[in-house]
């Protein structure tokens, strides 16, 4: 019996795949990545709300915990 290697051909040039990795985010050595769910209904309306102001969803993430944690003493 032998193993069959997947077929990568339909995965696209190694070109392109250095373009897609090229517009990920880098973050700086003073960022940590948070992750959490939310429900779409509110990522949507955050977005427009956000987007509207001319701002990213990150930046005013950031605000809203900054204020919260001066609040509560963080």
């Amino acid at each position: 019996m032998s193993i069959k290697k997947p077929n990568v051909s339909n995965l696209g040039s190694r070109k392109e795949a250095a373009r897609v990795a090229d517009t990920f985010q880098r973050p700086s050595d003073d960022q940590t990545k948070l992750t959490h769910r939310i429900s779409t209904p509110l990522h949507r309306r955050f977005k427009l709300a956000v987007v509207a102001e001319g701002r990213t969803m990150g930046d005013v993430m950031e605000e809203l915990i900054e204020e919260w944690t001066t609040k509560h003493g963080g």
